[in-house]
């Protein structure tokens, strides 16, 4: 494995503890609103780690195609527009359309108004999006972060 990858790695195994520390504090009223953003911003260093050492040469072809399949997933694309919320950055997806679009691990696409507070989106481990065409949709925080978490494990996986 390169040097660049072992990063990666490390990356993906801090996201995956802050993934855990929000897991384990889910009943601490607000403890949680922080752990849950913290496993986003997880993601998004982790995100911005790919990216940048897609740059670096050392990085074998089979390791490049990982990180490419991991930057090309829209589940994981989407769950980085949370992290745009939560920091209350707006994108220009956002800007453009007015909503923002998050894959659900299993069942529909969720659509989220890109103005929607962070305050309400990470109030509750669940939040409860309604949508004209499916009715209601819910985010669980952490049935979408263990998702990643399992789709990045099983992606990384493939280097072995």
């Amino acid at each position: 494995m390169s040097k660049a990858m072992k990063s990666i790695v490390e990356d993906f195994e801090a996201f995956y503890r802050r993934v855990e520390n929000y897991r384990l504090n889910i009943n601490d009223q607000v403890a949680r609103k922080d752990d849950c953003k913290a496993a986003y911003e997880g993601l998004y260093l982790l995100n911005q780690r790919i990216k940048n050492d897609l740059k670096d040469k050392d990085l074998e072809k089979k390791e490049k195609r990982v990180c490419h399949n991991l930057l090309d997933d829209c589940y994981l694309k989407g769950l980085l527009e949370l992290r745009v919320i939560a920091t209350h950055i707006k994108n220009d997806v956002s800007k453009k359309s007015g909503t923002t679009i998050i894959y659900s691990p299993s069942g529909p696409p969720v659509k989220i108004n890109a103005e929607v507070s962070a305050n309400s989106l990470f109030s509750d481990n669940i939040y409860e999006v309604a949508n004209a065409s499916s009715g209601v949709n819910t985010i669980d925080h952490l049935k979408y972060l263990n998702a990643a978490k399992h789709r990045i494990a099983k992606e990384l996986d493939k280097l072995h």
